[in-house]
């Protein structure tokens, strides 16, 4: 695709990456989301926000975008707002070629079907439309950190994830994410798994081909420094605050630990066009 400017010189035209801003994204991670992809994608693409209401209104955004990233938040907000025809025009943009990424809330939504917090006060469990992994989003993992909360930051860690035939032991924010659990006969390419501490290892983030499209699904937060962590801790009560404190101090000193896994999805979204690793 090109386009013809003044000098008569063809140039690319400059495709979105949408990051979806809406009911079920939380504001923390998108603002990190958005920042992260403009900083990866800098004089290659050009990084927006699109609202429901323009995911369900038609396929005309397909055209200029090349990426649509779904942030973390919480996944039944993402369905009130997406179930039905916003769901189907993103069906149709993967398969005919476009890329997803989604991130903790939107790898939830992504997959077949979610177990939140089996058996516990605010349990969610069911189908999901979307439907892009074969399998379950199981969570929040209490082998990584305490149950999921909204008033306290200890249910967040830093934890080791490993890459698949790499040799170093990266770091990324664990924050109520979820482990992703194939089906039987599930079809996708293992990017970033957990290790738990009995030793059982799963899988924490996935590449899967849908139609001619991609889509990379991640439990932890990659997208999210140790500095702007620090925003979120601002706002936290002293029961948490102390151990939000030190969590922002060892995602900072892991830094590069925590931009080789983002980096990683992003290669796996795009190896083929851009030669990423």
């Amino acid at each position: 695709m090109g386009e013809r400017c003044d000098l008569g010189h063809t140039r690319r035209a400059v495709m979105d990456i949408a990051v979806y801003h809406d009911l079920g994204s939380g504001e923390l991670s998108r603002g990190c989301l958005l920042h992260a992809l403009a900083s990866a994608y800098a004089g290659r693409a050009r990084v927006r926000r699109i609202f429901a209401d323009e995911l369900c209104a038609s396929d005309e955004w397909h055209a200029r975008t090349r990426l649509l990233a779904l942030p973390g938040g919480a996944d039944r907000p993402y369905c009130e707002k997406l179930d039905g025809r916003g769901n189907a025009s993103i069906r149709r943009f993967i398969e005919a070629g476009g890329k997803l990424l989604g991130m903790c809330a939107g790898a939830y939504y992504s997959c077949a079907r979610i177990a939140w917090e089996g058996a516990r006060p605010g349990e969610i469990t069911g189908q999901r439309e979307l439907a892009l992994f074969a399998g379950t989003g199981r969570g929040s993992l209490h082998e990584l950190a305490e149950p999921y909360a909204l008033d306290h930051l200890r249910c967040a860690a830093l934890v080791p994830v490993h890459a698949p035939g790499a040799a170093r032991t990266l770091s990324a924010l664990y924050w109520g994410g979820p482990e992703l659990v194939p089906d039987s006969g599930a079809r996708y390419t293992p990017l970033l798994t957990y290790a738990f501490p009995d030793g059982r290892s799963g899988l924490a983030a996935a590449r899967m081909e849908v139609g001619r499209g991609r889509v990379v699904l991640c439990g932890v937060h990659t997208e999210i420094t140790g500095a702007q962590l620090a925003c979120e801790v601002s706002r936290q009560g002293d029961d948490s605050f102390e151990h939000g404190m030190q969590l922002c101090l060892a995602l900072q000193r892991a830094d590069a630990e925590r931009q080789a896994a983002f980096d990683l999805l992003l290669g796996a979204l795009d190896a083929d066009e851009l030669g990423a690793a």
